[in-house]
């Protein structure tokens, strides 16, 4: 059945990864909608494969990387401004950064480019001083679920958690993600010609890979250890999406029952919910500073050309097992790490909306400013839509099957990228969307009486 969506000045917002920005987008959402816009919100797949039977207006999107030009020129050509967030722009390379995920192309098809904060900002200038790049340091909206205006929508959670699993210890893992040798192998092969175009990249990804090698040792001796230190609490350990499961799974079984491997949910209201956070190079880190929590950054060697972003700068770095029980020691006994003023001082180099004004008032500000028409629209769903959703998740299972027989010779690329797609978004409803739009009102005292509707699998309409 057709969808009759009012007239209204309407922007459309993707999600890549589920668990990373969906919350955020849809308070962007609540809050855009107080201002008047309707939203169109929905996988990145979806909308990617759907994008010409929208309404044109504001196409918020995820990245400009140099391979999109000509998507991007077709959104352009057919109606829509361009305005971009990447959410890979907090802690990246500089250099990998102002080549990989943008180009003098894409920036000039673009009517707004917003930054993190000023850092990023920078390096786009530095490195396309010729191009008249109309950038705004904002912030992005997943910052404004760390501050108190509205992490309370996780206290439930919370709570929860705690009652569960008590003062628990929080291990943030980013770096089990290469294990096995095939998918390795894989990646390698799908990135020759992109971002590895030389012997010295391979050989650098290669390095990188024997650098995670070596971090997951270190952390696996540092986690037996602190279970030992600890052995009355919790020692939660919080894998990465893209995470090897199969290593947790056979990690799982060697370690004290206070161990506990969880992919559980997004990651806010645990860290919330911990006394203290142990991370390596992970972005969470820096969520957990800015929510009052003292990051741990365990770093047992040097490995500053592999260690990506600025987290263990604004965290509490330790070299040894011994160091680290001693600051989870003083973060039970509630011991102030002095560290913290600098650390906030060095983040907001780096991160805008920290403090004042929040990031999605500063982005929908800069998105007032783009004249874009009211349109009222129809919108009828895709006739095959169930039948590919259904054709995928068959698909994924008989890679599954083939994995768990040892029967995959020849299906490593399309195994790893089924699962990996699959991890990103696993699904998402109508409910959950008003579950946490109701969850923002009750902390805001604003966002009533949205209207959610569902335009086909993964893909909505919010307006009022």
């Amino acid at each position: 059945m057709p969808v009759q969506l009012p007239e209204r000045k309407w922007i459309t917002t993707l999600v890549e990864v589920k668990h990373r920005s969906w919350q955020a987008k849809i308070l962007f959402a609540c809050m855009a909608i107080e201002r008047g816009y309707g939203i169109i919100l929905g996988n990145k797949n979806v909308i990617d494969r759907r994008w010409n039977h929208l309404p044109t207006g504001i196409w918020f999107d995820k990245s400009i990387t140099p391979h999109k030009v000509k998507k991007i020129a077709a959104r352009v050509a057919h109606g829509f401004k361009i305005v971009v967030l990447d959410e890979e722009g907090l802690v990246i390379d500089d250099d990998v950064f102002a080549n990989v995920r943008m180009s003098a192309e894409t920036l000039k098809l673009s009517s707004a480019v917003l930054t993190w904060g000023k850092h990023q900002a920078n390096v786009i200038r530095n490195a396309y001083p010729d191009v008249a790049v109309p950038l705004h340091e904002t912030g992005n909206p997943r910052v404004d679920l760390w501050r108190p205006e509205f992490n309370g929508i996780f206290d439930a959670e919370v709570q929860a958690l705690t009652q569960q699993y008590g003062d628990y210890i929080l291990i943030l893992s980013n770096f089990a993600n290469y294990i096995d040798k095939q998918d390795i192998d894989s990646l390698i092969a799908a990135q020759r010609g992109t971002n590895i175009r030389t012997e010295a990249d391979e050989q650098w990804f290669w390095d990188f890979v024997a650098f995670h090698d070596r971090v997951r040792a270190a952390f696996e001796a540092a986690t037996l250890a602190l279970a030992q230190a600890f052995p009355e609490k919790n020692i939660i350990i919080r894998p990465h999406p893209g995470d090897n499961e199969p290593y947790w799974a056979a990690f799982a079984k060697k370690t004290p029952a206070n161990v506990k491997i969880i992919y559980q949910g997004v990651v806010t209201p645990w860290l919330l919910g911990a006394k203290t956070v142990v991370h390596n190079s992970c972005t969470t880190g820096l969520e957990a500073l800015i929510m009052g929590k003292t990051p741990i950054a365990y770093v047992p060697f040097d490995a500053s050309e592999f260690e990506i972003g600025f987290t263990n700068a604004v965290s509490q770095q330790v070299t040894t097992t011994e160091d680290l029980i001693a600051a989870v020691q003083a973060a039970y006994d509630s011991h102030a790490w002095q560290g913290q003023p600098d650390a906030l001082a060095h983040a907001t180099t780096y991160l805008d909306a920290i403090r004042g004004a929040l990031a999605t008032d500063q982005i929908l500000d800069v998105i007032d400013t783009i004249t874009i028409d009211p349109t009222a629209y129809t919108y009828t769903a895709e006739p095959w839509s169930e039948a590919r959703h259904i054709a995928r998740n068959s698909y994924r299972q008989a890679l599954d099957t083939l994995d768990q027989l040892g029967l995959r010779k020849g299906s490593d690329q399309a195994r790893l990228k089924q699962r990996f797609i699959k991890r990103k978004f696993p699904g998402s409803s109508s409910a959950e969307i008003n579950a946490l739009i109701a969850q923002f009102a009750a902390v805001s005292e604003k966002f009533t009486d949205i209207k959610v509707v569902k335009l086909e699998r993964d893909l909505y309409a919010l307006y009022r």
